[in-house]
């Protein structure tokens, strides 16, 4: 269980924070964006998903196997910040990200910053997601989804 502690306006610079995003949208995401490399430039990072004829079989066929603590691509946050002091890490939510950074940057750090451009990412209804393969999400991606349901209500959060 990782404590929770709203931020408040003390922060030093060698504070760490990261964007937390619900794992499945975190997937949903990664595989959209790899067919489109595939399709665009003809290869990507992860040719397993180019090679899957749905998202669903990507999932149970390669993901299920796949230890993912150890893949550049699909690394769990919770791996990424592990050994990080709870004390010194703060999750900004994927959700608004734009605004949730400028948010974080203003009330913590007292500096306006402005993003370069909007997140557009957005989630496809045309894709497909069995029961089982949420499942394998969810083993797979167990500490993200308890560090992503304490920061999903919030802008920016500090664990």
């Amino acid at each position: 269980e990782i404590p929770l502690r709203l931020v408040g306006s003390e922060m030093c610079i060698r504070d760490s924070f990261f964007v937390v995003r619900n794992p499945i949208d975190r997937i949903i995401s990664t595989y959209t964006y790899v067919k489109d490399l595939h399709r665009k430039y003809g290869t990507s990072n992860l040719p397993e998903i180019e090679f899957s004829d749905s998202l669903d079989s990507y999932i149970i066929n390669f993901l299920k196997h796949t230890n993912v603590n150890e893949h550049y691509f699909l690394r769990p946050f919770s791996e990424v910040v592990k050994g990080v002091p709870e004390s010194r890490l703060y999750g900004i939510n994927f959700e608004g990200l734009s605004s949730n950074i400028s948010d974080f940057y203003k009330d913590i750090l007292n500096q306006k910053i402005k993003m370069p451009h909007s997140n557009k990412s957005t989630l496809r209804s045309d894709l497909y997601i069995s029961k089982e393969s949420e499942k394998i999400i969810r083993e797979k991606y167990k500490n993200d989804f308890v560090i992503y349901n304490k920061v999903k209500d919030h802008n920016y959060i500090g664990l």
